[in-house]
């Protein structure tokens, strides 16, 4: 868990190189004063140049403001309704903008720039209008001092919010602020003032609050508009309609989930046959409920996912559909899409077929369950056990299938947060992954590759899951670095299977792990797509998502696909329609994991907190010139050993083996590494953990 936000600058350079830093002194930043400024081409008659190539349209992107005033426009990661693409285009590299330029524009605006110049390899530019101004509300800790204000509990936002002295708010409470967008003098460390007003105070454990932050943040929105409100009232009911859908309610079928899950999106069950098994995935049937373009359907694409912050769901659905109608509920009848396999001993699909179907889940077993039957023969579920020996049989068979393609295993560690009383962490451990949890995984899998399979033969346009070749720009460092360890790996072209050959190598010792995070890092960017294309990860050459529609719109509109296939309507939809879902699907996927990352790194950092010189092992999984990143054994939880603290010699980072060399002594730290830290220093506002390197056997 990666609870800093310093980064990782060279975990995949670019170049090799070599420098030189007296452990004792500060890295001094380097000099520009003598570089040349080049006035960017016909900056005044065209504001946008993309690969060289002038455009009429005003370049935009999103605006962040750094605390010394300075800032930058980046990329947008989002889409905006609000913007006319017919004059913006969106930026493709960051662009930056001194504070003179800035204007009236604040931190998280979507604003248009023109480019003023080239200095170095730095372009610079000049805000010039701001298209989608960002909310005017933030949660902070209101300050009652003798010029009350509040600091934002986001420590990236940099401002703080003057406001009216209110007497009967304690000092330091958790509140909500609108703010003005004037701008003070910028003599505060944070460089600017915004003027406020406090709206309302926030109650609630520490846990809530920091919930509500993320939320606010990543403007995930916590509550359904009224419209839908009122659309689920009328149109959404409990009784079912069972016409045109085979009837399969005395099959035993089981849902296996985590013990807290709520939305219950599939369900499963297998018989033998003389060829090896015939295997059932049962999935929720949204698209039933959910129609095309009504207001439910609508909120559903903006929303694009369920976000997971630790102990509570921000649900795609309102609860009544995604915990209660489309659940998979046990002893209950529900509307499902079946998909039946025919697997055989070898894990291949022999045969299968997809239909609409209803339902009763016989039993709602947990992964917890599931291994307490099949691997400490636990007796309580009599009725289940030999389905879950042969769901385990056939789950094996696929996946000895999908590693002779060259599927990629990546052994990442998930992390459990515990939160105990007043909504403190109590614990954070690694979570265990189980048999069960490999039984779901395979037969998910393969429901997702036979529906892709089946609309890509029907020519039917969907929404692919594509995870592209690696470039080799991002390949290079990795080969580089394996090749120093003396591990074979081709220099071109890898394939999957290459990839999955190096983890083999390093299962079971100490750099499973960080070599699976460097190799993760080589990989493109999983996304959806309309158009065609692999999925290296797996080794599919066609694969979507399907199987879970209560929590994902691509799997949703899948469904709505499929469904329209098999009842011989039309299947067309807009080219242009289905890529504005595909990108805003894989762009709201994005914001959740990163909400869900930087609310367990809060955690994480909470946690820490009252260990400050406590000894523990570690492992280096990041080597930097300012540094190495120790990941802290058994927690997973990442902090600094910063340059300047070591103070024992004078180290040379080499980029190209992930490693400080000592100039005098020799001693060596490089990535995967065991190492004994201490905790030196947490800060929680800053999100920041600091460690000291201690002798082997301190």
């Amino acid at each position: 868990m990666n609870i800093k936000k310093r980064k990782k600058q060279t975990q995949h350079p670019q170049k090799k190189s070599q420098k030189t830093h007296h452990s004792n002194k500060k890295k001094k930043p380097s000099s520009s004063g003598t570089a040349s400024i080049k006035k960017h081409p016909n900056t005044r008659k065209s504001s946008s140049w993309r690969n060289g190539k002038k455009s009429n349209k005003l370049p935009y992107g999103t605006l962040i403001v750094k605390r010394q005033g300075f800032g930058f426009v980046l990329p947008p990661k989002r889409d905006s309704r609000e913007i006319d693409h017919k004059k913006y285009i969106a930026l493709t590299e960051d662009v930056f903008i001194p504070h003179r330029d800035i204007g009236t524009a604040i931190h998280g605006d979507f604003v248009a720039i023109e480019y003023v110049s080239l200095k170095g390899r730095r372009t610079s530019g000049r805000i010039i209008q701001v298209l989608v101004p960002v909310k005017n509300e933030i949660i902070g800790r209101y300050i009652h001092d003798a010029k009350p204000h509040v600091v934002p509990l986001d420590d990236a936002f940099p401002y703080i919010i003057r406001c009216p002295r209110r007497n009967d708010i304690p000092n330091g409470t958790a509140v909500i602020v609108d703010f003005t967008r004037s701008l003070g003098d910028g003599k505060t460390k944070y460089k600017h003032i915004l003027a406020g007003t406090i709206r309302e105070t926030l109650e609630g454990e520490k846990d809530y609050i920091d919930f509500r932050m993320i939320a606010d943040k990543y403007a995930i929105p916590l509550h359904f508009p009224p419209s839908v409100h009122k659309y689920v009232e009328d149109h959404i009911t409990e009784s079912l309609d069972f016409s045109n859908r085979k009837d399969i309610r005395d099959q035993l079928i089981v849902t296996i989930d985590g013990a807290d899950a709520k939305d219950l999106d599939d369900a499963v069950s297998i018989t033998t046959t003389q060829f090896g098994w015939r295997l059932s995935v049962h999935i929720a049937d949204v698209s039933h409920y959910v129609k095309e373009d009504s207001p439910l359907d609508k909120e559903a694409l903006q929303r694009g996912t369920s976000v997971y912050l630790i102990n509570r769901v921000v649900p795609m659905l309102p609860p009544m559909l995604s915990n209660n109608v489309c659940s998979l509920n046990p002893h209950e009848d529900t509307l499902t899409m079946t998909v039946v396999m025919d697997i055989d001993r070898n894990g291949n699909r022999i045969a299968s077929k997809i239909f609409p179907s209803v339902i009763r889940s016989k039993f709602r077993l947990t992964y917890d369950i599931v291994e307490q039957i099949l691997c400490h023969n636990n007796t309580d579920y009599p009725a289940c056990t030999p389905l879950l020996k042969e769901l385990e049989q056939a789950a094996l068979a696929l996946l000895k299938e999908r590693r002779k393609r060259g599927s990629i295993e990546f052994e990442l560690p998930d992390i459990h947060i515990t939160i105990g009383s007043h909504g403190r962490v109590t614990d954070i451990a690694p979570r265990h992954r189980s048999i069960a949890h490999q039984i779901i995984e395979e037969c998910m899998l393969a429901a997702n590759r036979t529906v892709a399979e089946f609309l890509e033969k029907k020519q039917v346009p969907f929404l692919y899951r594509l995870h592209d070749v690696p470039n080799e720009e991002k390949l290079e460092p990795f080969a580089l670095f394996l090749r120093k360890m003396n591990v074979p790996f081709p220099k071109e072209h890898p394939q999957p299977i290459d990839f999955q050959k190096v983890l083999a190598q390093f299962q079971n010792t100490p750099f499973e792990n960080i070599i699976s995070a460097i190799m993760l890092r080589t990989m493109m960017r999983a996304v959806y797509a309309h158009t065609k294309g692999v999925h290296f990860g797996l080794a599919f050459d066609t694969y979507c998502h399907f199987t879970s529609p209560i929590r994902r719109y691509p799997d949703l509109l899948v469904h709505r696909q499929l469904k329209k296939l098999l009842a011989g309507k039309s299947t067309d939809i807009g080219t242009r329609h289905l890529a504005h879902i595909g990108k805003i699907s894989s762009v709201n996927e994005r914001t959740a994991m990163e909400a869900e990352r930087e609310l367990n790194d809060i955690k994480a950092i909470e946690f820490m907190a009252d260990k400050v010189g406590n000894k523990y092992t570690g492992i280096i999984n990041g080597v930097t010139d300012f540094g190495f990143f120790v990941s802290i054994l058994p927690y997973r939880i990442e902090g600094l050993v910063a340059l300047g603290d070591l103070t024992d010699d004078e180290y040379i980072f080499i980029e190209d083996e992930f490693a400080l060399h000592g100039k005098y002594h020799g001693t060596v730290y490089q990535i995967g590494q065991m190492v004994r830290v201490m905790v030196a220093k947490v800060d929680i506002v800053r999100n920041e953990l600091d460690l000291q390197i201690l002798k082997p056997n301190d």
